[in-house]
């Protein structure tokens, strides 16, 4: 829908500016009026036919948000704050943590692949699930790269803390 209301909107920019520019504009020949009369049917059509489209789509209950939600937690709140004030010396919060997004991965995993549990454990540290490398390494615990203790100095993250972060995001790809 979006490409026809652009066409039609290139096409009656194109017919105003032939109007403008040319003599036939100033004669106010037939064709000049047919153009004219035309250009403007067909553009006002369209500009009704979208507002009704689009009047049709609602919110699904068409209320706002209430302001005075903001201090209700939500889930996930407790293990972004945590991960936010990691510390890459803090082994046993990363362990914890660690342990968490494990549970929450062989879950994710035993229902989506329909396995048990214990087969969702394997293929989670087996990531076969995931392209993503930085959640493949969070589950395979491996020990953080030369390139990931740099960005660490560059950006003030933990490896943990990115690998964690990206754990999470290919489990709710593959939950979604």
């Amino acid at each position: 829908m979006r490409r026809l209301l652009l066409v039609v909107g290139f096409a009656s920019t194109a017919a105003g500016a032939v109007l403008v520019f040319t003599p036939l504009s100033v004669s106010g020949g037939g064709l000049t009026v047919v153009v004219l009369v035309g250009s403007a049917l067909l553009a006002g059509g369209v500009g009704g036919l979208a507002a009704l489209s689009r009047s049709s789509v609602t919110v699904a209950d068409g209320s706002l948000p209430d302001p005075s939600d903001r201090g209700r937690s939500v889930p996930g709140d407790e293990v972004d704050r945590e991960l936010a004030g990691l510390s890459t010396r803090d082994e046993e919060t990363q362990e914890r943590l660690r342990a968490r997004i494990e549970a929450v991965g062989v879950g994710v995993l035993a229902d989506q692949l329909d396995c048990s549990r214990s087969t969702a454990r394997e293929r989670l540290v087996a990531s076969d699930w995931t392209d993503d490398d930085a959640a493949q390494a969070f589950f395979q615990a491996r020990p953080p790269s030369r390139r990931d203790r740099l960005r660490t100095l560059l950006r003030g993250e933990p490896t943990f803390s990115r690998r964690a972060r990206a754990a999470l995001a290919a489990l709710r790809e593959v939950a979604a």
